[in-house]
């Protein structure tokens, strides 16, 4: 799943305002696996404070978290998220 969230979740987004976006994998297996994810926010790259390479268990649900800033107000922002496995 994939949330953009600045204060509250499922609300407009602010201009300016620093939020994250939150990527929950789930390894359905049958074997552990890494897991890679890439996000673009409005056709932009988003960085992470943190690894965005994590080792995942079968059955196991993995959040990744990348920071944004929308350069407009509103709902309509396009979040791409790619997981890669290996």
């Amino acid at each position: 799943s994939v949330k953009a969230i600045q204060v509250v979740e499922d609300v407009e987004m602010i201009k300016d305002k620093t939020g994250i976006v939150r990527i929950i994998a789930k390894n359905k297996g049958p074997d552990g696996a890494s897991g890679t994810v890439t996000v673009t926010f409005n056709g932009q790259n988003l960085t992470t404070n943190e690894s965005a390479t994590k080792s995942m268990t079968v059955g196991q649900n993995v959040s990744f978290y990348f920071n944004f800033k929308p350069t407009i107000t509103g709902n309509n922002m396009i979040i791409n998220a790619t997981i890669s496995v290996s």
